[in-house]
Protein backbone atom coordinates (compact mmCIF):
# COMPACT_ATOMS: atom_id res chain seq x y z
CA UNK A 1 0.00 0.00 0.00
CA UNK A 2 2.84 2.15 0.61
CA UNK A 3 3.89 2.53 -3.29
CA UNK A 4 0.28 4.08 -4.08
CA UNK A 5 0.49 7.70 -4.93
CA UNK A 6 -2.74 10.14 -4.32
CA UNK A 7 -3.30 12.39 -6.89
CA UNK A 8 -5.48 15.41 -7.45
CA UNK A 9 -6.45 15.94 -10.86
CA UNK A 10 -9.19 17.80 -13.35
CA UNK A 11 -10.80 15.59 -16.38
CA UNK A 12 -10.37 17.01 -19.70
CA UNK A 13 -12.85 19.80 -20.56
CA UNK A 14 -14.35 20.05 -16.72
CA UNK A 15 -13.23 22.57 -13.90
CA UNK A 16 -13.78 20.13 -10.97
CA UNK A 17 -10.94 19.48 -8.73
CA UNK A 18 -11.18 15.68 -8.13
CA UNK A 19 -8.77 13.30 -5.64
CA UNK A 20 -7.92 9.63 -6.39
CA UNK A 21 -5.25 7.16 -6.91
CA UNK A 22 -3.09 5.79 -10.29
CA UNK A 23 -5.01 2.70 -11.36
CA UNK A 24 -1.93 1.00 -12.67
CA UNK A 25 -0.37 1.50 -8.75
CA UNK A 26 -3.60 -0.05 -7.42
CA UNK A 27 -3.55 -2.96 -10.05
CA UNK A 28 -0.34 -4.05 -8.68
CA UNK A 29 -1.53 -4.70 -5.18
CA UNK A 30 -5.31 -4.75 -5.51
CA UNK A 31 -5.97 -5.88 -9.31
CA UNK A 32 -10.13 -6.46 -8.98
CA UNK A 33 -10.26 -2.62 -8.40
CA UNK A 34 -9.08 -1.70 -11.66
CA UNK A 35 -11.60 -1.77 -15.05
CA UNK A 36 -10.35 -1.28 -18.28
CA UNK A 37 -12.72 1.04 -20.56
CA UNK A 38 -12.46 2.39 -23.76
CA UNK A 39 -8.47 1.71 -23.61
CA UNK A 40 -8.28 3.63 -20.52
CA UNK A 41 -7.88 1.62 -16.98
CA UNK A 42 -10.13 3.21 -13.96
CA UNK A 43 -10.65 2.42 -10.43
CA UNK A 44 -13.84 0.53 -9.94
CA UNK A 45 -13.91 2.51 -5.73
CA UNK A 46 -16.77 0.24 -4.58
CA UNK A 47 -14.06 -2.67 -5.42
CA UNK A 48 -11.27 -0.73 -3.63
CA UNK A 49 -13.44 0.16 -0.69
CA UNK A 50 -14.60 -3.14 -0.08
CA UNK A 51 -11.10 -4.33 0.50
CA UNK A 52 -10.28 -1.54 2.44
CA UNK A 53 -13.17 -3.32 4.86
CA UNK A 54 -11.43 -6.43 4.79
CA UNK A 55 -10.36 -7.80 7.72
CA UNK A 56 -6.96 -8.75 6.06
CA UNK A 57 -6.12 -4.88 5.07
CA UNK A 58 -8.46 -3.23 7.79
CA UNK A 59 -8.40 0.68 8.50
CA UNK A 60 -4.82 1.03 6.88
CA UNK A 61 -5.91 0.98 3.75
CA UNK A 62 -7.61 4.00 4.35
CA UNK A 63 -5.43 5.73 6.80
CA UNK A 64 -2.89 5.07 3.98
CA UNK A 65 -4.79 6.33 1.20
CA UNK A 66 -5.49 9.81 3.75
CA UNK A 67 -1.89 10.00 4.17
CA UNK A 68 -0.71 9.82 0.61
CA UNK A 69 -3.64 12.36 -1.04
CA UNK A 70 -2.50 14.60 2.05
CA UNK A 71 1.40 14.12 1.05
CA UNK A 72 0.63 14.67 -2.30
CA UNK A 73 -1.59 18.10 -1.51
CA UNK A 74 1.81 19.42 -0.13
CA UNK A 75 3.79 18.93 -3.51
Amino acid sequence: MQSLTGVTYRMAGSEVRQMGLIAQEVQTVAPEAVVEAEGLLRLAYGNLIGRAFDNRVGGFMIAEVARLLKANKKK
